[in-house]
């Protein structure tokens, strides 16, 4: 697995080539964690892969998994921006069905980073420089920002390339601090513009040198879906986060139309 490389996980298509990621992968992606109790969960738990120190990464949905409208909120990819993922864990995972949205949450990709307390995962590697766009360049060893040897090098990456992948949500939000605004990186201008003025945060575009976010891979394979992400201010209270988490449900409601 750490083999694969750009070319092995782009087709000719644009679209990712999540078969090669192995088919044996594929099936977990649907088994709830906690099946093997006989219930059926509200919201369902799912683990959709682990972490370099193998750590579960998981998923959770409410509603429907087959509602043509897919919504996912991601709370956190840095470990040290922990807003988003309060904002999943203690807000979102109370959220009602909505009627025909599927609505996924991650309460976090890097559970390693979110356990020390760092923006990178166990091997030092900035997740968020480490899909496999065609903008990733290898660079920053060493430092906060380091792209990781080579695109989707990391176990925390290919378990997100291979999830959005296969449901292919119409609409992703990925939650991090402390910029305090809506960056537009892609896809439908209006989620920027619906999100910004309803969070009452500023339209952006920030500037990531080197490529290999989340959004500049996600935005052109699937270029009829939109992922934007959402910068909270650096600090932030329950009532707050609270806010957010009533704007997003508000937001996947609209979204359907």
């Amino acid at each position: 697995m750490d083999q694969l490389n750009r070319r092995e996980f782009l087709t000719a298509a644009g679209i990712t080539g999540a078969a090669a990621l192995g088919a044996a992968a594929l099936p977990d992606l649907w088994l709830p964690e906690s099946a093997h109790a006989g219930t059926t969960p509200s919201p369902k738990k799912f683990i959709i892969g682990h972490s370099r120190n193998d750590n579960p990464i998981r998923a959770f949905l409410i509603g429907n998994r087959d509602a043509k409208n897919r919504y996912l909120v991601m709370g956190q990819m840095h470990g040290d921006e922990p807003a988003g993922s309060y904002v999943v864990l203690n807000k979102l995972l109370k959220a009602d069905p909505i009627p025909n949205v599927a609505l996924w949450l991650i309460p976090t990709m890097n559970p390693d980073g979110r356990r020390r307390g760092t923006r990178t995962n166990a091997r030092g590697v900035d997740l968020n420089r480490n899909f496999p766009s065609k903008t990733w360049v290898k660079q920053g060893k060493g430092t906060r920002y380091w792209s990781g040897p080579r695109p989707a090098s990391e176990p925390e990456t290919r378990a997100i390339v291979r999830f959005f992948s296969r449901i292919q949500p119409r609409t992703i939000i990925s939650m991090h601090q402390p910029l305090a605004s809506v960056d537009f990186s892609g896809g439908d201008k209006d989620v920027t513009r619906w999100l910004s003025r309803h969070l009452g945060l500023p339209k952006s575009h920030i500037h990531v040198s080197g490529g290999g976010t989340m959004t500049s891979w996600f935005n052109p394979t699937f270029p009829k879906k939109t992922a934007v992400t959402v910068e909270l201010p650096s600090s932030t209270d329950p009532d707050y986060r609270a806010r957010v988490a009533d704007v997003l449900v508000q937001h996947a409601k609209h979204r359907r139309k």
